[in-house]
């Protein structure tokens, strides 16, 4: 059976469900995966899965230079894959060797992952060097369609970017999020100590990007106008300290720690409203799946699934200052049609960005790079692929 082989520098729990779907896809076009991934870097999230699938392989990285150069030992693996993607990144040095390699050998076909474009640090020297990268890979998947316009400007040909519309498993968000009982809400908010009915949640990493320090500043402004707004922090990282510290000087902020999947949902069933002030990229998609509007600023450092944020239909976002963003945010609690609108169009938007969808698409992208052909529109894929109720 031909071999598809991707390259992970980690595998984070919300892409293990995407390689499950895209395993079954691709195994009906006879075709074998192979995902190789390794441990994330000391002290960094997002957490690496170690798991048993027949397409994981877990093997060791090695960071250099504080992370600036990451080695992973999957070269000898290589050897018998019809196709190898890899992620688009200056970091990674076994891309730029299967790049060198690709130049003079025409097997593996090598296809490139990721944004399209560096979105939060740009360096000229780096940047001009991923503009070579991208032109000299055989395929590209971009996360959204955002990512093709970029990676057009930048000289690759339209008809070898795949679109995949990055995505996590929102079906089984929505149905554990409706699963939740009113005594199980009860118990929690009982447990957590809350008091109010207006209750926001951050959910996501921990780091400088989130900008934790203006969602403080901001939900400050909030409960100033907003008497019963309560702050749900979820999750962890280098910069956690600053929603430590928040929660021990404030009784309305409760910090719970990290919680993934099933176990963010009878939080996010207490929700009223999704703040995010800093970098937005997936959590976006656990704001649609679990009918709770967000609210973020206009910043240039968002990850492409911004795109999927309709200002006014699925979400809100303010300008980059704390105290327009705290009025944006209590004119949605204080608005019962606004925020029955926004949650409306997150029910809309769930069902366009799907897991099932996204590994359609990939497997489509695949077949194509290939040139093997679809037998089936990635609509019927995405059929085949969303779990059974």
């Amino acid at each position: 059976m031909p071999q598809v082989t991707i390259l992970q520098r980690i595998l984070p729990h919300y892409r293990v469900a995407f390689f499950d779907s895209l395993a079954q896809l691709l195994r009906r076009d006879g075709l074998g995966l192979r995902v190789l991934y390794g441990p994330e870097q000391p002290g960094r999230v997002p957490r690496s899965q170690i798991l048993e699938r027949d397409w994981a392989l877990h093997v060791a990285n090695r960071y250099w230079l504080g992370g600036r150069l990451v080695w992973q030992p999957w070269e000898g693996a290589l050897s018998a894959c019809e196709l190898v993607i890899a992620e688009h990144a200056n970091s990674l040095v076994l891309t730029h060797r299967l790049l060198a390699r690709r130049l003079v050998r025409p097997r593996p076909r090598l296809a490139l992952w990721g944004h399209g474009r560096n979105l939060q640090r740009r360096a000229w020297l780096a940047d001009r060097y991923k503009t070579w990268m991208a032109r000299r890979a055989d395929w590209w998947f971009t996360y959204t369609s955002t990512g093709a316009e970029g990676l057009a400007a930048q000289g690759v040909a339209r008809a070898r970017i795949t679109v995949v519309n990055n995505s996590i498993d929102t079906a089984a968000i929505a149905d554990a999020r409706a699963r939740v009982g009113e005594a199980a809400r009860a118990a929690l908010r009982a447990a957590l100590g809350l008091e109010g009915t207006n209750i926001g949640i951050f959910c996501g990493g921990m780091y400088a990007e989130k900008r934790l320090d203006f969602l403080v500043q901001a939900c400050q402004l909030v409960r100033e106008r907003v008497a019963d707004f309560e702050l749900i922090a979820i999750g962890d990282g280098p910069e956690q300290a600053t929603l430590l510290r928040a929660a021990e000087q404030h009784a309305w902020i409760h910090y719970v720690g990290a919680r993934f999947g099933a176990e963010l949902a009878p939080y996010l069933s207490l929700a009223r409203v999704f703040l995010m002030p800093g970098l937005v990229g997936l959590a976006v998609i656990d704001s649609f799946a679990a009918g709770v509007p967000m609210v973020t600023t206009d910043i240039p450092i968002h990850s492409p699934e911004i795109a999927y944020l309709v200002h006014g239909e699925n979400g809100l976002m303010s300008d980059n200052e704390p105290r327009a963003y705290a009025r944006l945010v209590c004119e949605l609690l204080e608005s019962e049609p606004l925020w029955r609108r926004l949650v409306a169009g997150c029910a809309r938007a769930a069902q366009t960005y799907s897991l099932g969808a996204m590994a359609a698409r990939y497997a489509d992208g695949i077949a194509a790079c290939l040139g093997q052909g679809t037998a089936r529109t990635w609509r019927a894929r995405a059929r085949d692929a969303e779990p059974r109720p």
